[in-house]
């Protein structure tokens, strides 16, 4: 399967990066950039939070063949602490506050979800169904709800089983063009 995907990505590598700081144990991002490179190709996104004006500024740039196609910046319309590293840290701090059901939360580089990203904590009934699907004894669930192009109909699901130490045993995400679902599990 990586040499497949490899292939037909035209050898994509992709690297993320948070920074920030913790307050009050939650995580606060700073800076979240990503960057691509496949072919000749090469693109970075950066999103860089000012808490003082509340405000995040997302950079992009492109290049095609070594030259620079396009540097573009714009203040996204709304404010997070959060980016799509911190994501599932600060969602398990939440999960051990707060009680089953759907949640919203904001993160910078979920522009495609308005960025606005729904997740749910499932009851213990519906939480069990899921874990034997994943075949995970014991432990609990959060389920992340996506839209991106790689997804059939552009809408598909994450779903972390996660394991007594806080550690996500086995994670599917569901719906990807080509691949049906995409499963990830721990092994140590």
């Amino acid at each position: 399967a990586t040499g497949l995907a490899k292939s037909m990505s035209g050898g994509l590598v992709e690297h993320h990066l948070s920074k920030g700081f913790i307050k009050d144990g939650e995580l606060h991002a700073r800076e979240y950039s990503i960057e691509k490179f496949y072919k000749k190709n090469r693109y970075i996104k950066r999103y860089i939070f000012d808490y003082k004006k509340k405000k995040i500024k997302k950079v992009m740039k492109k290049w095609k063949n070594g030259k620079l196609a396009y540097n573009y910046s714009k203040t996204l319309g709304h404010f997070a602490n959060n980016d799509m590293l911190t994501l599932y840290p600060n969602i398990m701090r939440f999960k051990n506050k707060n009680n089953t059901g759907s949640y919203t939360i904001r993160a910078a580089g979920a522009e495609k979800e308005g960025s606005r990203l729904t997740f749910t904590l499932p009851d213990a009934k519906s939480a069990k169904r899921i874990l034997d699907d994943l075949d995970i004894d014991d432990g609990e669930i959060i389920k992340l709800f996506l839209k991106r192009r790689s997804l059939s109909n552009g809408k598909g699901n994450l779903t972390f089983g996660i394991g007594e130490d806080g550690i996500v045993k086995k994670a599917t995400l569901n719906k990807l063009k080509l691949f049906g679902t995409l499963t990830a599990k721990r092994i140590k």
